[in-house]
């Protein structure tokens, strides 16, 4: 979740400062990609006016939402529907892109099974898709770490 500061960290929307007795939304980190529409709200708070008046209020909720439910899902279960018991052996990772006409979208809040992933039925589309959205320029990371190809040289 982010971590504000009264009367220091800023409405993403508005840009006013947050103050305590404001009704405040934060959002944990969202996303890493920072061409993605919906990054700005990514580990930052909100005035709840603001959002609430938005375009995009809906679909960063929904997003929170499934990025809640993904984070909270206990036991874990792979994308076969297996039960991981050693946490050595999880692979996951949350929202790749909110924007549902992308075929990476299908791919977003996934959990794999280290041991299994030669096994994956969708490894060659994800592998695919996920390095044609990389080099259509569609993905940037906001430093060094790059999720997406980091995410690629796991998978394959």
């Amino acid at each position: 979740m982010a971590i504000l500061i009264e009367g220091q960290s800023e409405c993403v929307i508005c840009k006013c400062k947050l103050q305590e007795f404001e009704d405040i939304i934060m959002f944990p980190p969202l996303i890493s990609n920072i061409n993605d529409r919906i990054y700005p709200f990514s580990d930052s708070g909100v005035h709840k006016k603001c959002l609430t008046r938005h375009p995009l209020a809906a679909d960063v909720i929904h997003y929170r939402e499934q990025y809640d439910q993904f984070n909270n899902k206990r036991p874990i279960i792979d994308v076969e529907g297996n039960i991981i018991e050693n946490p050595r052996e999880i692979i996951s990772w949350g929202l790749l892109t909110s924007d549902p006409s992308e075929e990476l979208h299908r791919y977003n809040f996934l959990t794999l099974n280290r041991k299994r992933i030669a096994n994956w039925t969708e490894r060659e589309n994800f592998l695919m898709t996920a390095k044609r959205y990389v080099s259509d320029g569609k993905w940037k990371s906001y430093g060094d770490f790059n999720l997406l190809e980091y995410l690629i040289n796991l998978v394959e």
